[in-house]
């Protein structure tokens, strides 16, 4: 007897009900104007990324990501699902941290990862929302490459809608029409 379950991206992680929203623009900001509008600065971290794709599949093709985070001496295993359509980027995600036996058999799966990316990031907070000037490189096919610089605004709190993301980004002096809807893997 073989059952064959379907699996629908999209209708699945819905179950999940843990959103993140996003919202990404390439270019700078200037520090002066961030002080007068009270936008704090709280840290800086390096993040590597290293993303996968199962063997028996495409994660790319169905909108999803998978991938391992090394921040700080953490590891924090992250899956997001596809993106829903509208003007700012939200998509489900689950993620948590994970140890090193957790990782080597999670890699004894799924093998090398498919890209790296390298981001330097200064985070800052206004009106409640994280955002980050993040400076971007890729690896792939053992070669790195500048991605460029970014700002990114985002949240994962399950009360905040996307009018607060809108309000940080129209604060900012930035547009939502100019919205980047591709992750840095995709980049």
């Amino acid at each position: 007897l073989i059952i064959k379950n379907g699996y629908d991206s999209k209708t699945e992680t819905k179950k999940l009900d843990l959103n993140e929203i996003q919202f990404k623009l390439g270019g700078e900001i200037n520090l002066k104007n961030l002080q007068k509008i009270g936008a704090e600065r709280l840290t800086s971290v390096d993040q590597e990324d290293y993303y996968y794709s199962p063997d028996n599949g495409n994660l790319k093709e169905s909108g999803e990501i998978l991938r391992i985070r090394h921040e700080n001496g953490h590891k924090i295993l992250t899956y997001k699902g596809p993106r829903l359509e509208t003007d700012i980027q939200i998509r489900a995600k689950f993620e948590f941290e994970i140890d090193d036996e957790i990782e080597e058999k999670f890699l004894s799966v799924f093998k090398n990862p498919i890209k790296i990316i390298k981001k330097k990031c200064i985070l800052y907070q206004l009106n409640n929302i994280i955002f980050s000037i993040d400076n971007v490189s890729k690896i792939e096919n053992k070669k790195e490459t500048e991605i460029g610089k970014f700002i990114e605004i985002k949240s994962t709190n399950r009360n905040t809608d996307t009018e607060e993301i809108k309000d940080v980004i129209l604060r900012l002096g930035l547009s939502i029409e100019d919205g980047l809807k591709k992750s840095y893997s995709e980049m």
